[in-house]
């Protein structure tokens, strides 16, 4: 199953870092114990790697990118159709159950980082309003 999740730079800073360093972490490690693989979601130009591998335009027009906009976390789920349906049907159903867990577990956290976001945004001075592929950079 591929995860498309809100890309963690498109987040209030205290979000996106848990986003990245928790949240995303945490939902691949409770579906490994369920015996599934989470596969990120990339967009790829060319044969190879080496043709380069961009993250998907995280953008208000798609769900993660639109969820974003009211300090909520958005994901995508991908299950490939080469797949059998019972084997789709329960990944997804075994994804769920992980987000449930999860979320249960950091309740507190998603409250204290959505109000942290909230505040942060009302006394933002800048919103940027455009953006390009930064292919140079690596970090």
């Amino acid at each position: 199953m591929t995860l498309l999740t809100t890309q963690h730079i498109n987040s209030v800073a205290p979000m996106g870092e848990f986003m990245n360093k928790t949240f995303e972490p945490g939902l691949y490690a409770l579906m490994k114990t369920k015996g599934y693989d989470l596969v990120p979601y990339v967009n790829h130009f060319g044969e190879t790697p080496d043709s380069g591998w961009v993250e998907f335009a995280d953008v208000p027009r798609y769900s993660t990118g639109y969820t974003t906009l009211f300090h909520t976390f958005g994901f995508c789920t991908g299950n490939t159709l080469l797949k059998p349906y019972p084997l789709r049907v329960k990944a997804t159903y075994a994804l769920m159950e992980c987000f449930i867990q999860f979320t249960s577990t950091h309740s507190d956290a998603f409250k204290q980082l959505r109000e942290q976001a909230k505040q942060t945004t009302i006394t933002q001075k800048i919103f940027p309003l455009s953006w390009e592929f930064d292919r140079l950079n690596t970090a």
